[in-house]
């Protein structure tokens, strides 16, 4: 018998590198533009585009928290 997980297994405290769930969802004015999962320093973050046009990249949390927002509006 062998200890720890299957091979090709994901350890639970990985966060998944794409969520197609989240592509075109909206999350207040912003909407999630594709459902890949970029790393910043470790941070899961999103590509996202706001009601105004512009485009930027947010954290998976703040955006899915509500508490990301757009600087140009």
């Amino acid at each position: 018998m062998k200890a720890g997980r299957k091979l090709g297994s994901v350890p639970a405290n990985k966060f998944p590198s794409e969520l197609p769930e989240l592509a075109g969802r909206r999350f207040g004015k912003l909407r999630v533009i594709s459902g890949e999962v970029l790393r910043h320093k470790g941070r899961a973050m999103l590509m996202i585009e706001c009601d105004c046009g512009v485009q930027s990249v947010k954290s998976h949390s703040s955006v899915t928290g509500l508490t990301a927002g757009c600087r140009a509006c």
